[in-house]
């Protein structure tokens, strides 16, 4: 009877492990249609999109401006911003750009600072409304928890995230990296950095911060001074190889890992996420190209749906009050395009 206890015992236990590294499985999903705009833009890489008022902002890994202005109205690009240069109002690739209330953050991550904007409607211009602050060469990927504070991602040696105040400035340090996988207890974190580099987003009301890599997604409660994780998720299993010297870190995927997330967005209700079912190596090896997913959870970590675009995502936004999606498809350039998500979730 003991080694029927003991076989049982091991078998839940390798149940569990197993599920641990799965892929996540959604129990909802829905084919939906992708609506072509009639502007086709001139946009070159497309990276982040927000929706404020009437206009879609979208930044662009390439060109000679980095921010474009879109009229979601009238169907149409309207305006061109954030100029590339070394100079003190001129912006180097990529920026980060961020909306909170209708107060922007444009972090400039090459000239190492960044700066609060609001725009002004008449005229379709950006006004600086305090100064820039200066930041680490460490820092990678920052975000406000308030006026007074941001979290930051980047080269930590004894952590993953680290506090900024409003002067740029390191006040504390919290978070861990993921151990998905057996060997990366042992990775340094330079190279755990370069793999599980983060995108942030917010839930102001709620008090809480979205962390999401390539592969796992977690929500910390910032209800008290140091961060709280609520929950961590694998989204799928990952393995990668790494290099590193006294300066410097690389980090690849193997050659069988999805490449996982590739943009996220949030409102007070939902965490969204694109996210791309594809493996490193299928292009080059001429297999079907699947199309990028939108993957839909709520604050708590419960999955909501996983929705099939009929074109492939390379950017979006969500305006859940005009029950719209709007994105950037390949058309094969990049075009300006919109889901209709009214009874979708």
């Amino acid at each position: 009877m003991k080694y029927i206890i003991l076989s049982i015992t091991f078998l839940f236990f390798c149940v569990s492990c197993e599920e641990r590294y799965r892929k996540f499985v959604f129990n909802n999903s829905e084919a939906v249609k992708v609506s072509i705009l009639q502007d086709s833009s001139e946009i070159g890489l497309p990276l982040e999109m927000i929706k404020y008022n009437d206009y879609l902002f979208i930044s662009d890994f390439r060109g000679d401006s980095l921010l474009w202005i879109y009229d979601v109205c009238n169907n149409k690009m309207v305006k061109k911003y954030a100029p590339v240069g070394e100079g003190p109002n001129e912006f180097l690739s990529p920026i980060q750009f961020i909306l909170i209330d209708s107060t922007f953050i444009i972090h400039n991550r090459w000239h190492f600072n960044s700066g609060k904007y609001i725009f002004n409607k008449a005229d379709l211009t950006f006004s600086q409304i305090e100064e820039k602050i200066s930041l680490s060469t460490d820092i990678d990927m920052i975000f406000p928890l308030n006026n007074n504070s941001y979290v930051a991602s980047g080269r930590f040696k004894n952590s993953r995230f680290v506090i900024l105040n409003n002067q740029g400035k390191i006040t504390s340090t919290f978070g861990d990296y993921p151990d998905y996988n057996s060997e990366e207890v042992n990775i340094p974190n330079f190279p755990k950095f370069m793999f599980h580099q983060t995108q942030f987003t917010g839930n102001y009301k709620e008090n809480l911060l979205a962390c999401v890599s390539s592969h796992v997604i977690e929500v910390y409660d910032l209800s008290s001074i140091t961060p709280k994780r609520v929950f961590r998720t694998l989204l799928s299993p990952y393995k990668y190889k790494y290099s590193e010297g006294d300066e410097w870190a690389t980090a690849a995927a193997i050659k069988n890992t999805e490449k996982g997330v590739r943009r996220i967005y949030s409102t007070n209700k939902y965490i969204y996420l694109l996210y791309d079912p594809n493996i490193e190596s299928q292009e080059r090896e001429g297999y079907n190209i699947m199309e990028n997913e939108i993957w839909i959870f709520d604050w708590t970590g419960k999955a909501v749906l996983k929705v099939f675009p009929d074109l492939n995502i390379t950017s979006f936004c969500v305006d859940e009050l005009d029950n719209v999606i709007y994105c950037i498809v390949n058309n094969p350039e990049p075009t300006i395009s919109k889901i209709n998500i009214k009874n979708l979730i």
